[in-house]
Protein backbone atom coordinates (compact mmCIF):
# COMPACT_ATOMS: atom_id res chain seq x y z
CA UNK A 1 0.00 0.00 0.00
CA UNK A 2 1.37 3.25 -1.08
CA UNK A 3 0.62 6.23 1.44
CA UNK A 4 0.56 9.63 0.38
CA UNK A 5 2.62 12.67 1.38
CA UNK A 6 -0.59 14.41 2.39
CA UNK A 7 -1.75 11.60 4.54
CA UNK A 8 2.03 10.73 5.80
CA UNK A 9 2.54 14.48 7.18
CA UNK A 10 -1.01 14.09 8.83
CA UNK A 11 0.25 11.02 10.28
CA UNK A 12 3.68 12.06 11.25
CA UNK A 13 2.44 15.71 12.37
CA UNK A 14 4.75 17.09 9.53
CA UNK A 15 8.24 15.67 10.91
CA UNK A 16 10.35 13.33 9.20
CA UNK A 17 13.28 12.01 11.33
CA UNK A 18 16.13 9.68 10.87
CA UNK A 19 18.37 8.01 13.37
CA UNK A 20 21.14 7.31 10.61
CA UNK A 21 22.89 8.49 7.36
CA UNK A 22 19.98 10.45 5.15
CA UNK A 23 21.58 11.98 1.75
CA UNK A 24 19.21 13.67 -0.52
CA UNK A 25 20.51 14.37 -4.12
CA UNK A 26 18.42 16.60 -5.50
CA UNK A 27 17.44 20.37 -4.39
CA UNK A 28 16.13 21.10 -0.53
CA UNK A 29 13.57 23.78 -0.20
CA UNK A 30 12.43 24.56 3.55
CA UNK A 31 9.52 27.13 3.32
CA UNK A 32 6.77 28.20 0.52
CA UNK A 33 7.75 27.44 -2.73
CA UNK A 34 8.82 30.62 -4.63
CA UNK A 35 8.15 32.38 -7.98
CA UNK A 36 11.32 32.97 -10.62
CA UNK A 37 13.71 34.69 -10.82
CA UNK A 38 13.84 35.45 -7.23
CA UNK A 39 11.34 33.04 -5.07
CA UNK A 40 12.89 30.31 -7.75
CA UNK A 41 15.54 29.43 -5.45
CA UNK A 42 17.45 26.58 -4.82
CA UNK A 43 18.17 26.04 -8.32
CA UNK A 44 20.99 23.17 -8.27
CA UNK A 45 21.12 19.64 -6.84
CA UNK A 46 22.92 20.38 -3.57
CA UNK A 47 21.38 24.10 -2.98
CA UNK A 48 19.51 24.91 0.28
CA UNK A 49 16.31 27.14 0.42
CA UNK A 50 15.04 28.27 3.69
CA UNK A 51 12.22 30.22 2.88
CA UNK A 52 9.46 31.49 5.47
CA UNK A 53 7.67 33.07 2.87
CA UNK A 54 7.72 36.58 3.35
CA UNK A 55 10.98 37.99 1.96
CA UNK A 56 13.09 36.30 5.46
CA UNK A 57 14.97 32.99 5.91
CA UNK A 58 16.63 31.36 8.85
CA UNK A 59 19.49 28.78 9.40
CA UNK A 60 19.96 27.63 13.02
CA UNK A 61 22.71 25.64 14.32
CA UNK A 62 22.82 23.67 17.22
CA UNK A 63 19.20 22.70 17.95
CA UNK A 64 19.83 26.34 19.68
CA UNK A 65 17.49 28.92 19.29
CA UNK A 66 20.00 31.52 20.01
CA UNK A 67 22.51 30.56 17.15
CA UNK A 68 21.42 31.38 13.67
CA UNK A 69 22.00 33.15 10.70
CA UNK A 70 19.32 35.39 9.74
CA UNK A 71 18.06 36.96 6.53
CA UNK A 72 16.07 40.07 7.22
CA UNK A 73 15.08 40.91 3.75
CA UNK A 74 17.57 43.65 3.67
CA UNK A 75 20.69 41.94 5.14
CA UNK A 76 22.46 39.39 7.03
CA UNK A 77 22.57 38.98 10.93
CA UNK A 78 24.99 36.29 12.43
CA UNK A 79 23.72 35.65 15.95
CA UNK A 80 24.61 34.16 19.00
CA UNK A 81 28.56 34.18 18.37
CA UNK A 82 31.36 36.00 16.44
CA UNK A 83 32.50 34.87 12.54
CA UNK A 84 35.71 33.70 12.46
CA UNK A 85 37.79 33.15 8.62
CA UNK A 86 41.02 32.16 7.78
CA UNK A 87 41.81 34.82 4.68
CA UNK A 88 43.41 33.88 1.47
CA UNK A 89 47.03 35.71 1.08
CA UNK A 90 46.94 39.15 -0.38
CA UNK A 91 42.85 39.22 0.18
CA UNK A 92 42.66 41.81 2.81
CA UNK A 93 45.90 43.76 2.79
CA UNK A 94 48.14 44.38 -0.12
CA UNK A 95 51.32 45.82 0.16
CA UNK A 96 52.09 47.14 -3.50
CA UNK A 97 55.22 48.98 -2.68
CA UNK A 98 57.63 50.63 -0.18
CA UNK A 99 61.08 53.00 -0.50
CA UNK A 100 63.87 52.70 1.70
CA UNK A 101 66.75 55.09 1.50
CA UNK A 102 69.25 56.49 4.05
CA UNK A 103 70.16 59.51 2.14
CA UNK A 104 69.33 62.97 3.13
CA UNK A 105 67.44 65.54 1.35
CA UNK A 106 66.73 69.11 1.57
CA UNK A 107 63.46 71.52 0.99
CA UNK A 108 64.98 73.60 -2.45
CA UNK A 109 63.57 76.98 -0.81
CA UNK A 110 61.25 78.00 1.89
CA UNK A 111 57.82 78.60 2.99
CA UNK A 112 56.47 76.06 0.07
CA UNK A 113 55.46 72.25 0.07
CA UNK A 114 57.69 70.28 -2.04
CA UNK A 115 57.64 66.96 -3.50
CA UNK A 116 60.66 64.52 -1.35
CA UNK A 117 62.92 62.00 -2.85
CA UNK A 118 60.76 59.40 -0.54
CA UNK A 119 58.42 58.04 -3.61
CA UNK A 120 56.42 55.06 -4.16
CA UNK A 121 54.90 54.70 -7.78
CA UNK A 122 52.31 52.19 -8.23
CA UNK A 123 48.58 50.81 -9.52
CA UNK A 124 45.93 50.85 -7.33
CA UNK A 125 42.62 49.07 -7.69
CA UNK A 126 40.19 51.82 -6.26
CA UNK A 127 40.00 50.76 -2.46
CA UNK A 128 41.44 52.37 0.40
CA UNK A 129 45.29 52.85 0.78
CA UNK A 130 47.16 53.29 3.73
CA UNK A 131 50.28 55.14 3.80
CA UNK A 132 52.75 54.49 6.53
CA UNK A 133 55.99 56.64 6.85
CA UNK A 134 59.11 57.05 9.26
CA UNK A 135 62.29 58.49 9.62
CA UNK A 136 63.95 61.53 11.18
CA UNK A 137 64.37 65.18 10.33
CA UNK A 138 67.17 67.50 10.69
CA UNK A 139 68.26 70.96 9.48
CA UNK A 140 71.86 72.77 10.64
CA UNK A 141 70.03 76.12 12.08
CA UNK A 142 68.11 76.01 15.27
CA UNK A 143 64.53 76.66 15.48
CA UNK A 144 63.94 75.66 12.28
CA UNK A 145 60.64 73.97 11.89
CA UNK A 146 59.69 71.27 8.99
CA UNK A 147 56.00 69.93 8.56
CA UNK A 148 55.34 66.69 7.19
CA UNK A 149 52.67 65.53 4.68
CA UNK A 150 51.58 63.21 1.79
CA UNK A 151 51.50 63.88 -2.09
CA UNK A 152 49.33 61.85 -4.66
CA UNK A 153 51.14 62.85 -8.23
CA UNK A 154 52.72 65.86 -6.77
CA UNK A 155 49.89 67.35 -5.70
CA UNK A 156 49.03 67.81 -1.75
CA UNK A 157 46.98 65.00 -0.09
CA UNK A 158 47.31 65.48 3.35
CA UNK A 159 49.86 68.61 4.49
CA UNK A 160 51.26 68.83 8.35
CA UNK A 161 50.11 65.32 8.72
CA UNK A 162 53.01 65.61 11.98
CA UNK A 163 55.39 68.74 12.26
CA UNK A 164 58.64 69.60 14.44
CA UNK A 165 61.01 72.42 15.28
CA UNK A 166 64.80 71.36 15.64
CA UNK A 167 66.10 72.12 19.29
CA UNK A 168 69.93 73.02 18.02
CA UNK A 169 72.03 73.45 15.02
CA UNK A 170 72.58 70.16 13.41
CA UNK A 171 69.45 68.66 15.24
CA UNK A 172 68.00 65.33 14.48
CA UNK A 173 63.86 64.32 15.62
CA UNK A 174 62.33 61.30 14.49
CA UNK A 175 58.92 61.74 12.48
CA UNK A 176 56.25 59.05 11.84
CA UNK A 177 52.89 58.84 10.30
CA UNK A 178 49.72 56.53 8.74
CA UNK A 179 46.75 58.42 6.76
CA UNK A 180 44.66 56.54 4.88
CA UNK A 181 42.33 57.64 1.56
CA UNK A 182 40.81 56.23 -2.00
CA UNK A 183 42.54 57.51 -4.68
CA UNK A 184 41.10 56.46 -7.94
CA UNK A 185 41.92 53.16 -9.57
CA UNK A 186 45.23 53.23 -11.50
CA UNK A 187 49.03 54.43 -11.67
CA UNK A 188 50.13 56.72 -8.91
CA UNK A 189 52.71 58.41 -6.93
CA UNK A 190 52.47 58.59 -3.67
CA UNK A 191 55.41 60.83 -1.73
CA UNK A 192 56.32 62.47 1.70
CA UNK A 193 56.47 65.73 1.47
CA UNK A 194 58.40 68.84 3.08
CA UNK A 195 58.03 72.40 4.45
CA UNK A 196 60.51 74.36 5.91
CA UNK A 197 60.89 78.13 7.05
CA UNK A 198 64.39 77.35 6.56
CA UNK A 199 65.98 75.78 2.98
CA UNK A 200 69.52 75.33 4.24
CA UNK A 201 70.25 71.39 4.98
CA UNK A 202 66.73 71.37 6.14
CA UNK A 203 65.29 67.80 5.99
CA UNK A 204 65.59 63.91 6.13
CA UNK A 205 68.49 63.24 7.87
CA UNK A 206 70.81 60.95 5.85
CA UNK A 207 72.41 58.86 9.29
CA UNK A 208 69.09 56.64 9.11
CA UNK A 209 66.72 55.28 6.53
CA UNK A 210 63.47 56.99 5.40
CA UNK A 211 60.41 54.90 4.56
CA UNK A 212 57.16 54.95 2.86
CA UNK A 213 54.84 52.06 2.59
CA UNK A 214 51.93 52.17 0.68
CA UNK A 215 49.52 49.27 1.24
CA UNK A 216 45.86 48.68 -0.40
CA UNK A 217 43.27 47.58 2.23
CA UNK A 218 41.04 45.32 0.50
CA UNK A 219 39.00 43.65 3.71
Amino acid sequence: MTVSHAVEDAILGGERRSDGLWVHRGRLSVGPAGSPPLGGAPYSSGDINANRGDGTGVYYFAGKGDKYLYWSGSGFQLVGGPLQFTPAANTVNTLLGNYRQAGGWSVPAVNQWYESNAQVSVTTTGRTIRADASGALFSATAGAYIYVGLMTDGAMTFDSVTATTIPAANGVVPFGFSCYWTPLGGLHRFSIALYSNVATSSGFWNGVYTHLWITEQKG
